[in-house]
């Protein structure tokens, strides 16, 4: 497991850069303002208990480089990744997310994609 410490980095000009809150039993829904983070690097809410949709203010996260959202109780669609360019680790899985993946839910860069134990389906070949 990803059992990194407990993080929240900031850039020189105080922004936001790095929030790893792994494993803390935090509960909720992933705020819609969390696109405002624009110069978030890494996201990690691993094990938690939150629930509801994925933002697609996520979509605003031009940074992001990895998400981590792992074991949680979101629900609904993924929202499409594909122009978060330089993401390379998602990491969705067990949680209730559902519906047809595609090529625009996975950036090109992804090195790294772990959705099983969700209700997906599609191919992400060519992504």
């Amino acid at each position: 497991t990803d059992r990194r410490a407990n993080l929240m980095n900031c850039d020189n000009d105080g922004r936001l850069t790095k929030v790893w809150l792994g494993y803390l039993e935090l509960s909720g829904t992933m705020p819609t303002r969390i696109g405002e983070l624009e110069q978030l690097r890494v996201l990690s809410l691993a094990s938690q208990r939150l629930h509801g949709t994925l933002p697609t203010e996520l979509q605003q996260l031009l940074h992001l480089r990895e998400l981590w959202a792992r074991e949680n109780f979101f629900h609904g669609e993924l929202p499409a990744l594909s122009a978060l360019t330089r993401l390379e680790v998602v990491s969705l899985e067990r949680n209730h997310l559902s519906g047809t993946l595609g090529a625009r839910h996975v950036p090109p860069r992804v090195r790294t994609l772990f959705l099983q134990e969700n209700y997906l389906w599609g191919d992400v070949d060519g992504a």
